[in-house]
This record gives structure tokens, sequence and C-alpha cells, in this order.
């Protein structure tokens, strides 16, 4: 969510598709970080929003407008 709410959103689809293929995909925390520094992103900015109460606002939000879409969403794009 701190990505996305702080980057270009083609930019932040590049870092999750660096991150989904990384063999790290199990680890967000590792994949993250070795792509933040691959693709040029401050990891430390963004391990900061996303443990502090800025990220768990925007995990918030984006859980409640994934529960009111309409019609109702099954999955997570």
């Amino acid at each position: 969510a701190c990505v996305v709410e702080s980057e270009p959103i083609g930019r932040a689809l590049t870092l999750f598709g660096c991150m989904y293929n990384s063999t790290n995909y199990k680890l967000p925390a590792t994949a993250a970080k070795e792509c933040s520094a691959k693709l040029g992103f401050n990891y430390t900015a963004i391990d900061e929003c996303a443990s502090g109460p800025l990220g768990r606002g925007l995990h918030l939000r984006n859980g409640e407008r994934f529960h009111a879409a309409n019609p109702v969403a099954k999955t997570v794009p």
C-alpha cells in the first residue's frame, strides 16, 4: 500500500513484479529489500511506512475498499 501511495502505478507494479518473480517471493520483506535495491527504490522508507501508522491506515483503507466492492471481489488482482 505504501508503494502504491507514493509511486506512479507503473513503477509500483515493476516492484511487485520483481517481488513475485523473486526466489524469495514467500518472504515479502526479503524480496522487497532485494528488488528495491535492484530497481532503485528506497527500501528504508517503504519499510518504515509499512510498519508504521501510515502503512496500517493504508492497509485498513484498502481492506475496506476490497470488502465494499460491488460486485464482490473474490481475489486480489
